[in-house]
């Protein structure tokens, strides 16, 4: 959780320093695949109580994280915009 907030950060410093729009999604990105990738155990936890404890991942299951991965770097990406807007106003 402390990698969304802390994301901010990253935004707020591009935007004080007037970087250019394009490294905010991409911040996003890396921001959104460190917090899956740093969440693995209950992602595996939670396929394991809504398919069952003998599930294997499908290619379903896949898409179904790729999903989750495009919210999150949606949603991440345009607080961000926000955050780079605001501080490029303070800058």
């Amino acid at each position: 959780m402390f990698i969304l907030v802390g994301s901010l950060f990253g935004a707020a410093y591009f935007g004080y320093t007037a970087a250019n729009i394009l490294a905010v999604p991409i911040w996003a990105i890396v921001c959104t695949i460190w917090f899956l990738g740093s969440n693995k155990d209950v992602l595996k936890y939670s396929r394991k109580v809504a398919f069952g404890q003998e599930s294997s991942p499908s290619p379903w299951s896949y898409f179904t994280a790729f999903l989750i991965f495009v919210a999150i770097a949606t949603v991440l990406t345009g607080v961000q915009v926000g955050v780079y807007f605001i501080a490029e106003k303070f800058s």
